[in-house]
């Protein structure tokens, strides 16, 4: 007699049962076990590898889909996403089926702009800011180009007169310093043409005496007239102070004459 088995019972009707019942049960574990793919954002667990069915200790499928990850989705920590889908807790993080189907991939924020900065914030995702272009000098202007970025040209100080040395400070800019104009010359008189620059004019010693020979002494600058005759002669008659002699100096021609200065 077979164990198990009841009296009256033919052998083969016992095993014929049992055998009934464990096919009965291993297509009531199938047909939960290989369920419809779920839709995107619901539960999805993957069953033993090798397997292809979970094993929960009680042997009980519980809502637990172990269908292959349909293509352009990502299976992460249990949850379907669709393709491009945000991480929910990261959206600095995307499904990139294409990359990897059960991991997150990193976000690329760029942009076209070259004076655009994109960073990425974890609460919002891509965030595109307006580059400031500012190299710390005031020497320079700065300027940015969609192209290339930040661009620094040099400043050109220029205030439109030539009796200025213009420079420049880098932390205060253009800076128009008024120019000396000193040939070191004491017998000229130093000036500046707004256009043309400094310029030095011999100082002019002339007394209106023909008489007199009229320079400027280098090392004073005084002007200084010394009484002579044309000729090269110095005249006797002292033209300032009294007639003592009878040659004087013309004033008019500068010529030496022999009549009395004095008439």
């Amino acid at each position: 007699m077979v164990p198990g088995s009841s009296p009256g019972r033919p052998t083969s009707f016992v095993f014929s049962l049992r055998l009934t019942q464990k096919l009965s049960r291993r297509s009531l574990w199938r047909s939960r076990t290989f369920a419809s793919t779920p839709a995107p954002g619901r539960e999805l667990r993957p069953g033993k590898p090798g397997h292809g069915r979970p094993e929960p200790k009680d042997h009980k499928c519980v809502n637990v889909y172990v269908a292959p990850i349909p293509s352009g989705t990502c299976l992460i920590d249990g949850v379907c996403y669709s393709n491009g889908q945000d991480n929910p807790n990261n959206a600095c993080e995307y499904c990139d089926a294409g990359f990897s189907s059960n991991t997150w991939h990193s976000k690329n924020c760029t942009h076209p702009n070259a004076c655009t900065i994109a960073t990425c914030d974890p609460a919002s995702g891509c965030v595109f800011t307006a580059r400031v272009c500012d190299d710390g000098t005031a020497c320079t202007t700065d300027t940015c180009n969609s192209v290339s970025g930040c661009v620094f040209t040099a400043r050109v100080c220029d205030d439109g007169t030539a009796c200025t040395t213009d420079t420049c400070n880098s932390a205060s800019g253009c800076v128009f310093t008024p120019r000396v104009c000193n040939d070191g010359i004491a017998c000229t008189t130093d000036t500046c043409n707004s256009v043309s620059g400094c310029v030095f004019t011999p100082r002019l010693c002339d007394d209106g005496i023909a008489c007199t020979t009229d320079y400027c002494e280098a090392e004073t600058g005084f002007c200084q007239n010394v009484p002579s005759c044309s000729g090269g002669r110095t005249y006797s008659c002292n033209i300032f102070e009294s007639c003592w002699s009878n040659e004087f100096c013309n004033y008019s021609t500068g010529e030496c004459m022999t009549t009395n200065c004095c008439d």
